[in-house]
């Protein structure tokens, strides 16, 4: 075989596992078989979910305005981040942020620490409190819980058309697999609706739902925590302030 047609058959192997070779399209029954499998995995007194997480929630509502939430979380560390931003979309190419808080909630020496910082209106308020929990927001069994609780609708449905109506708005539904622990749904309805579930390893990576009022969009990678402290001589300190 000369060099050249090597080169074109890895350069094809290449394309194929780029787009999503080795996922197949299969039948509800098949979807609903993988989803409990999956629910099997997770409910096992085993299972332990990943430590850390990093990820993204998006919400888009039809009236223009957006929030978008960061969000880093260490469960071995006690360290938790997140971001938030309100953005007002003026038009086509504008977009406007209205405000942004940012928290910060992990354990310093025997104390936990919970900072705030909130901008809106070009002032940014700063402060921080010593508290007795660490209380993170989002965690990875969050994700855990959510994709069950989608899971459960699924594999109980006795026919596709249970499921779907569970699924307001939705009239065309494909279930793909890569195998054991791997779920893809895409669905969409006559109006723009759509559901875009991704489940790979037996964790939540990716959903999407859209309806007539907005769309939310949920994007989890699990194994990365890159959490920084905040400098909290930036921040007045309320735990000295009398109440």
């Amino acid at each position: 075989m000369n060099k050249s047609k090597l080169m074109l058959i890895l350069a094809s192997s290449v394309l194929l596992v780029s787009c999503g070779a080795g996922e197949k399209e299969v039948t509800f029954d098949q979807a609903k078989e993988t989803a409990s499998e999956i629910l099997e995995a997770t409910k096992d007194e085993n299972f332990k979910a990943p430590t850390k997480a990093t990820g993204e929630l998006y919400t888009k509502m039809k009236d223009k305005g957006e929030a978008k939430i960061s969000f880093i979380c260490d469960m071995d560390n006690s360290y938790f981040y997140s971001k938030m931003e309100a953005i007002q979309v003026n038009d086509a190419t504008s977009k406007t942020t209205e405000g942004v808080m940012e928290e910060w909630s992990y354990k310093e020496g025997e104390e936990n620490i919970e900072a705030m910082s909130v901008t809106s209106d070009s002032e940014t308020l700063k402060y921080y409190t010593k508290t007795r929990e660490w209380s993170p927001s989002y965690t990875p069994t969050t994700f855990v819980s959510l994709q069950d609780e989608l899971l459960e609708e699924l594999s109980k449905a006795k026919t596709e058309k249970d499921f779907v109506d569970v699924t307001e708005g939705i009239n065309t539904i494909k279930y793909k697999t890569s195998g054991k622990g791997n779920l893809t749904i895409e669905a969409t309805g006559d109006d723009g609706e759509i559901l875009n579930l991704v489940i790979k390893d037996n964790l939540l990576t990716h959903l999407e739902v859209t309806t007539k009022e907005a769309t939310e969009t949920y994007s989890v990678t699990y194994g990365k925590a890159d959490f920084k402290k905040p400098n909290l001589s930036e921040f007045q300190d309320l735990s000295s302030i009398a109440m």
